[in-house]
């Protein structure tokens, strides 16, 4: 008796942009795409290995999360996610700062809050995120805070090698890397990603990094002259900012987590239980929403507007003239009929 053959569903046919760059990460640029009639992002990278397949068939299982980017489907062409108006936190922040807007505390709680939402989610897929830093974060136009699964791929091309540091297994950003995921010499784990939700802390409160290297060389330096020493913070400075709107309990939580060796560093736990990210989120997301939308609207001209504002102060200038001379007139002529009168 002859086997009965079950049809398969064609997949949809997937078309990319690949010189319509929406945005970049260290695991591969993101370009537009149509899964059919739907508009989607598609992560051009490279995904090789049997731990990066194994990682592909776990997000696929993953059940949807609404702080990850969801997972459409592998296709040759590259990793197809669910599309939705957004910018990356980098890109938003750098934008606020050149329009002179500010994000609020409430605010960069509500980012923070989600973000660690996220990873505690994401470790259903692996045993630590190893690459928290803002070009992994997605804010969105209704005030979504979404994170890239970014998994054990590398970029088809590096384009900065300063910036973007490769192994056997990941691509990362080390700016906001644990100093053992640079080091190597400590194993990387959860608490990996509690330092560098830390660093987010740092750069969100603050608008500065947790510390600004050069290059990866120069911040892997950094971290090792510091392990040499008897510092247990990775920038000892960060104790005296002043920009942190803290109280004593949750300032000496963030810098638990900014400890240097992973033995004492907080664990997610101690980050958890003490709300040291709470927020009223129906007001931040509000502003999210309300700032994005400022955002995308084009920026003033203000050589334009000048030419606007000149324009308007000649025309008013004229017509008051023009108002004077006439009441001049009109008076001239009453006195005149007056006296023949």
């Amino acid at each position: 008796m002859a086997q009965r053959v079950i049809a398969q569903k064609p997949r949809p046919k997937l078309t990319i942009n690949k010189e319509k760059i929406l945005f970049e990460t260290a695991t591969g640029s993101f370009v537009e795409g149509r899964l059919s009639e739907k508009k989607v992002f598609v992560l051009l990278t490279e995904v090789s290995g049997r731990r990066a397949l194994r990682f592909l068939n776990s997000l696929e299982k993953l059940p949807h999360h609404p702080n990850i980017l969801t997972y459409l489907g592998y296709y040759p062409e590259g990793i197809v996610f669910e599309y939705f108006n957004c910018m990356q936190l980098s890109q938003f922040l750098s934008m606020l700062k050149n329009r002179r807007l500010t994000l609020s505390y409430n605010a960069s709680n509500y980012i923070l809050n989600n973000i660690m939402k996220g990873i505690l989610h994401y470790y259903q897929l692996a045993d630590a995120y190893r690459d928290l830093n803002p070009n992994n974060v997605l804010i969105g136009e209704n005030g979504e805070v979404e994170l890239i699964p970014t998994g054990y791929f590398k970029p088809h091309q590096q384009v900065n090698p300063d910036i973007t540091v490769s192994s056997d297994l990941f691509s990362l950003n080390p700016h906001f890397a644990a100093p053992e995921v640079l080091t190597k010499l400590d194993k990387i784990s959860k608490r990996s990603d509690v330092f560098s939700l830390g660093a987010m802390a740092v750069y969100l409160y603050s608008g500065s990094p947790l510390f600004e290297g050069q290059s990866f060389q120069h911040i892997k330096d950094h971290y090792l002259t510091i392990l040499s020493g008897d510092s247990w913070i990775s920038n000892p400075y960060v104790a005296e900012m002043p920009q942190f709107d803290l109280d004593e309990e949750k300032k000496e939580l963030l810098l638990n987590m900014l400890r240097i060796k992973v033995k004492g560093r907080a664990s997610w736990r101690e980050v958890i239980e003490s709300g040291i990210f709470e927020s009223n989120e129906e007001e931040a997301k509000e502003e999210l929403a309300a700032l994005f939308r400022s955002l995308q609207a084009p920026p003033r001209n203000p050589s334009k507007l000048l030419k606007a504002l000149t324009i308007a102060f000649l025309l008013t200038t004229a017509a008051f003239t023009l108002y004077s001379f006439l009441s001049d007139v009109y008076q001239n002529i009453t006195a005149e009929f007056s006296h023949q009168q």
